[in-house]
């Protein structure tokens, strides 16, 4: 079968799988309407009756995703159109990421192309109401420019990363902190002279800064701080102290988190009304209160929750996700008692009220380990093969886990979920270069 056959045969097989899930949940509207899938539905109705970003817009969440939603609902207010449409949009990330694997040679192109197919983390997603959905394939796109920039060293390709970087992160602030890690990479590539890796980062950064300009500035005229989000105070609060609390002392994590929210509770009653009336000025305060704590806690603690934190990040299967789609019945993993997170983990797994679940999870993670041995072999191959974009994917790989921290959850590695896929196609490379 010639190549082009075979692409679209990846292509189709995308829109097969994303199509169960979406017959999974329809026509149940209740899944994609829980908790923050509600949030992103009422702020993209806010945008369809005032066409603004105004104060009501609030200063939490980015600006694209409620906005894609509002042009939808132009079509139609159905919520499932929605899912169509970003389950199409997803599946041009197969097509990203066989582009992305023409870098190294055909045979890895297709592999990619088929295990993006079968990716069910990007299935799932696309078939929620989260940023996450219309994310990853934008996100793709950006590394197979960054990819192609470490080939070519073309100034337009590193431009054109800088503007795709600053559409995620008026997706997903995740990103926010990214740019300095390219500008690293930019510095100590080889094959170029410093004046010409100074333009490239120049090029980059100010089409970065045009991107995100207008947002931060909308944030400075309402509130006087030109900051991109303003929700960093529920993470920090809600997930990071509480993690290291529960390592620190040796409580659950579910104690931990009410502990944790309890304490900023009163915290906050001791702030000025002009602090807790402005989100900005709170999340702020927020950022020093868990710094405070974080340096206050033993230096092992804090490193125990970023690095069990990465290891959920990195083994934590699909089928965590899938439970909800399902309607599973099912112990959560901040509710399962544990003094430290692998004892946690251990209950969560072992001791689940759904033994089916628990089969899913146990499976799911022999499954997850399995691959993590194929990537490993596969980056040994890549760093042989291209050191450029081997460091490059290392970089973005280090970032999300760092910027994770503590808080660990399959839909978490989506952005560097192309990167495990070229890594898992690349042992079964026979091309040489």
């Amino acid at each position: 079968m010639d190549e082009k056959k075979l692409l679209y045969l990846a292509l189709g097989l995308s829109a097969l799988i994303r199509s169960v899930i979406f017959f999974l949940i329809y026509p149940d509207t209740s899944i994609i309407t829980a908790l923050d899938q509600r949030g992103y539905v009422d702020l993209a109705d806010y945008i369809a009756q005032h066409w603004d970003f105004g104060l009501g817009f609030g200063s939490e969440r980015m600006p694209l995703y409620p906005l894609f939603i509002a042009l939808c609902q132009l079509f139609s207010k159905n919520l499932f159109f929605l899912l169509v449409i970003q389950n199409v949009i997803g599946i041009f990330s197969v097509y990203f990421l066989y582009k992305i694997g023409l870098l190294i040679s055909r045979r890895v192109s297709i592999i990619m192309a088929f295990l993006a197919a079968l990716n069910l983390n990007f299935a799932v997603q696309s078939n929620t109401i989260l940023t996450e959905s219309i994310f990853y394939p934008v996100f793709t796109i950006f590394l197979l420019n960054l990819f192609q920039y470490a080939r070519t060293k073309d100034k337009f390709k590193i431009a054109l990363a800088g503007f795709i970087l600053g559409v995620c992160t008026l997706i997903r602030s995740v990103t926010m902190y990214l740019p300095p890690v390219i500008i690293l990479y930019l510095i100590f590539q080889n094959r170029l002279h410093f004046i010409h890796k100074l333009r490239h980062i120049i090029y980059f950064s100010a089409v970065f800064a045009l991107m995100v300009a207008p947002w931060m500035y909308r944030n400075y005229t309402i509130y006087g701080y030109p900051g991109l989000t303003s929700q960093g105070s529920a993470h920090i609060i809600g997930w990071i102290v509480a993690d290291v609390r529960q390592n620190e002392e040796k409580i659950d994590l579910s104690l931990a988190m009410q502990k944790s929210s309890q304490l900023w509770e009163e915290k906050k009653k001791t702030f000025p009304e002009r602090v807790r009336n402005n989100p900005f000025r709170l999340d702020k305060e927020a950022k020093k209160y868990g710094l405070e704590y974080l340096l206050s806690a033993s230096p092992l603690s804090v490193a125990k929750a970023w690095f069990f934190g990465g290891m959920k990040n990195i083994f934590v299967p699909v089928t965590v996700e899938l439970a909800y789609i399902l309607k599973m019945d099912w112990t959560h993993f901040y509710e399962s008692p544990g003094a430290s997170p692998p004892e946690q983990a251990f209950n969560f797994i072992f001791r689940n009220k759904n033994k089916v679940y628990s089969t899913m999870l146990i499976t799911g993670l022999l499954t997850m380990l399995l691959f993590r041995m194929v990537q490993i072999y596969g980056g040994w191959k890549l760093f042989n093969q291209d050191r450029g974009i081997f460091g490059i994917s290392c970089l973005i790989i280090v970032y999300f886990l760092l910027i994770s921290g503590p808080v660990g959850y399959a839909k978490y590695r989506l952005p560097f979920e192309p990167i495990l896929i070229m890594l898992t196609a690349l042992p079964f490379e026979r091309e040489s270069r």
